[in-house]
C-alpha cells in the first residue's frame, strides 16, 4: 500500500556515512528475473562510492535521522552552508550505465596472453591468463571490479574488456545451454609448470 510504500522509500532516504560519486549513480525499475512471467517490478538504486574498493564497514549507511535535522539558520553563515549543501544536489538519470560510457583503460591485445577452457559435468570454464604488467597498469586507473565484463544468454556468451567492448575477448555461440543467472565471474591467478624450462619443476603464477 501508500503507507509501506514511504516507509521504504523513508529507510533509503537520508544522510550517509560515506561520500558517493554523484555523477556515476543511477536508478531504474526493472523486471524480476525469477519471476517467469516478468510481471514482477523492483526499484533498483546504484550509489557509486568516491573511494571505490574499500568497503562500508557500518551495518547502517545512514546517520541517525533522530540527530540529523534540518537546522535553523541563526547566521548568515549557517545559511550559506545549508544553501551550499542544497546546490550540490545531481538529479539522476533514470536506467542503468551503459557500457559504452567506460573509459578505454586497456585493450584485448595488451592485456590478454592465452585462452584456456574446459568443463566438468555441470561447468563449462573459461581461463584467459593475463598479462602482469599491463593488468598492473589498468588497475592503476580503475578498480578490479570494473575492467571486465560479461553478457551472457542460454546459447551465446561474450567477455570483454569495459571501455573495449567494440572488440570482444570471447564472443560466440555456446556448444550447449547454460544457465545466465548461475554464471559467474572472477580475478584471481593460477601457478602451472613453466614449459621448456631448464630446471625442471620451475613453476610462475600469473593472473587470470
Amino acid at each position: 500500500g501508500k503507507e509501506s510504500l514511504s516507509e521504504a522509500l523513508l529507510a533509503i532516504s537520508g544522510k550517509l556515512k560515506k561520500e558517493v560519486n554523484p555523477k556515476a549513480c543511477w536508478f531504474a525499475v526493472e523486471k524480476d528475473l525469477h519471476d517467469p512471467q516478468c510481471r514482477q517490478r523492483h526499484l533498483v538504486v546504484e550509489l557509486a562510492k568516491k573511494l571505490p574498493g574499500r568497503p562500508w564497514t557500518d551495518a547502517q549507511p545512514f546517520h541517525d535521522q533522530m540527530f540529523n535535522r534540518q537546522a535553523f539558520n541563526w547566521t548568515q553563515q549557517q545559511e550559506a552552508l545549508n544553501t551550499g549543501e542544497l546546490s550540490s544536489w545531481v538529479s539522476l538519470r533514470p536506467g542503468r550505465r551503459r557500457d559504452v560510457e567506460d573509459p578505454f583503460v586497456t585493450s584485448r591485445s595488451w592485456l590478454c596472453n592465452e585462452l584456456e577452457q574446459g568443463q566438468s559435468r555441470e561447468h563449462v570454464y573459461f581461463r584467459v591468463v593475463l598479462e602482469q604488467k599491463k593488468l598492473d597498469e589498468a588497475l592503476e586507473k580503475i578498480p578490479y571490479y570494473r575492467l571486465f565484463g560479461a553478457d551472457t544468454s542460454t546459447r551465446f556468451f561474450k567477455l570483454f574488456i569495459r571501455g573495449d567492448e567494440s572488440s570482444p575477448i570471447l564472443l560466440g555461440e555456446l556448444g550447449g545451454e547454460v544457465v545466465p543467472d548461475q554464471t559467474t565471474l572472477e580475478l584471481t591467478k593460477v601457478t602451472r609448470e613453466v614449459e621448456g624450462h631448464r630446471i625442471k619443476g620451475t613453476t610462475e603464477t600469473l593472473p587470470c
